[in-house]
């Protein structure tokens, strides 16, 4: 699998108040240079991939037709959050892998690809979380793929990991917010990468012989077990999930405001699972009267408790499609270990 070495994907990891995005002056004239930029990049990435299809070099092709549809997107999306959030930006963010899923050779498995790209101790270790209920398959193992695939899940455990340990470091609640909010600028870490690959392949025994009500019961605890699972791989302790009551789409604002007022403070994945449609994650962070939100899809932002609220609802909706929706915020804490 080759690199993609002229189009490097990944940020430098100096410290995060040196990379917040709100501490830098002319941050719209920033933005504008960035779109500019990207798009710029996005139209060489589309000219390479059209002359590899009239070369017949498909592989080829392909990778330059996803790195151009990831600069198209980051551009536009970058400009619009600005425009829709201005000072409320924190730092921007990416909800994709960073690499092309390459075609694999003939021979190859995607456990040999998955090595080639996060290593071969790495993967050995992922591949023994779980337990004897709740285990890793091989047969479901696959890489991310830029063009489709989310790492919301990953990315929201890993956002929590990185504020608490910022925390445990002596930092204020925003420093630890930029510190853990600047690494997603470009997309998803590799440890977030690898938490939403071997998360998808964490298989769960099914219960055959049991009743469709104690099936559906065993089901939920089970997803539990694996989200809790997936959290502990980056050091996180997922208490007892406190739900949101499952409601309509045009849920109202106040409801969600007293929930959310009265939660205690400290940092949250909060799980938007609709009916029949794939879910979301984001983090939220709440501090006294100061509320922070991390949405994989778009930005790190800071809210009031009115526009936190608003802003849960708004994602909620976007990605329910018209379904009722569950909302379950889970309190994150590092383990004892």
């Amino acid at each position: 699998m080759s690199g993609i070495a002229c189009l490097s994907l990944s940020p430098s990891f100096q410290y995060a108040s040196y990379r917040a995005f709100g501490d830098k002056s002319l941050k719209g004239l920033r933005v504008t240079a960035d779109f500019i930029a990207d798009e710029i990049t996005a139209l060489f990435c589309q000219i390479v991939s059209v002359c590899s299809w009239i070369s017949c070099c498909s592989r080829t092709a392909y990778k330059y037709q996803s790195l151009s549809n990831y600069y198209f997107n980051k551009g536009f999306d970058q400009l619009t959050t600005y425009v829709e959030y201005f000072d409320r930006v924190v730092n921007f963010s990416r909800n994709t892998p960073r690499r092309v899923k390459e075609r694999l050779p003939q021979g190859i498995s995607e456990r040999k690809a998955l090595e080639q790209v996060y290593g071969k101790k790495t993967v050995s270790r992922w591949l023994k979380i779980g337990n004897g209920r709740l285990s890793v398959k091989e047969k479901y193992l696959s890489r991310l793929d830029m063009m489709r695939d989310g790492c919301c899940i990953g990315m929201s455990f890993e956002f929590n990991a990185k504020y608490l340990k910022g925390i445990g470091k002596g930092l204020n609640v925003l420093d630890a917010i930029k510190y853990a909010s600047y690494r997603y600028e470009k997309g998803a870490t590799k440890k977030a990468e690898l938490i939403q690959t071997f998360g998808r392949a964490l298989h769960i025994k099914r219960r055959r012989k049991l009743s469709l009500e104690k099936q559906l019961r065993y089901q939920t605890r089970d997803v539990r077990a694996r989200q809790r699972t997936l959290a502990g791989s980056v050091g996180l302790d997922l208490k007892r999930e406190i739900s949101y009551p499952q409601c309509a789409i045009d849920k109202k604002i106040e409801p969600l405001k007293s929930f959310v007022k009265r939660l205690p403070n400290g940092v949250y994945t909060v799980l938007l699972t609709p009916e029949k449609v794939v879910g979301h994650a984001i983090s939220m962070v709440k501090a006294g009267d100061a509320y922070f939100l991390f949405n994989p899809d778009n930005a790190t932002l800071t809210l009031d408790l009115e526009e936190i609220a608003q802003e849960i609802c708004k994602i909620d909706k976007e990605k329910a499609e018209g379904f009722m929706s569950r909302i379950s915020f889970l309190p994150s804490f590092h383990t004892s270990r």
